[in-house]
């Protein structure tokens, strides 16, 4: 019986994710959602109480598949820092574009608290890790020996906990993948080499420089 419940929640879950993201979630009905899954609105709640509860495990189930994600790309030791530049550049670009603005709306209005909790995972999973890589390309001559890597994930974190939140993209009606894609090249005329530069440049589509 458990195993029949969890293949309905997972069932669920992969059908409301992408809808929530493009279309936010305040106008799907729980309704809505039975009637297009076939299933009963009785049979919904006894896996979800609320709406809110499927939003809640979608986006936990988002920010699981984007930590294992990057965990292969923190944890590969033979790619050089600029290709895992680069995949870190591609998820993160490739994440924000499936946020479409509804779904950034709703977050700001009806559950902020969810936005908290992927802004906690960015810093705990994500920029935590990041000074390790960057001073990993200074050892590799790739990032300027008088940057400070600290002081970088410092900055890289400032940028987006002010522009990566539901309030400043729509006030300055921001794409997030452009954000993502000025920060990078922020830091690939910024804080690279001229070498470092010129291979960021030639990574292609295969993350390899």
């Amino acid at each position: 019986m458990m195993e029949h419940e969890n293949a309905l929640q997972e069932r669920i879950i992969k059908y409301a994710g992408p809808r929530f993201f493009t279309e936010g979630f305040s106008r799907i009905t729980t309704e809505e959602l039975s009637r297009e899954l076939g299933i009963s609105k009785k049979t919904l709640y006894r896996e979800f109480g609320t709406k809110e509860e499927i939003v809640r495990a979608v986006v936990r189930r988002q920010l699981a598949e984007v930590e294992h994600e990057l965990s292969g790309v923190f944890d590969d030791e033979s790619r050089s820092f600029l290709e895992r530049l680069g995949a870190q550049l591609r998820v993160a670009s490739r994440i924000m574009s499936t946020l479409g603005t509804p779904f950034l709306k709703d977050l700001a209005r009806y559950t902020p608290e969810l936005w908290e909790e992927i802004q906690e995972f960015r810093h705990r999973r994500v920029f935590s890790r990041m000074e390790g890589v960057i001073q990993r390309g200074k050892d590799e001559g790739m990032i300027r020996a008088e940057a400070d890597p600290r002081l970088i994930v410092v900055i890289v974190t400032t940028v987006a906990d002010n522009l990566l939140v539901p309030r400043k993209v729509m006030e300055l009606d921001l794409v997030p993948q452009e954000v993502i894609r000025h920060m990078g090249m922020l830091v690939a005329e910024g804080i690279l080499t001229a070498e470092g530069r010129a291979r960021f440049r030639g990574i292609g589509e295969t993350g390899r420089a």
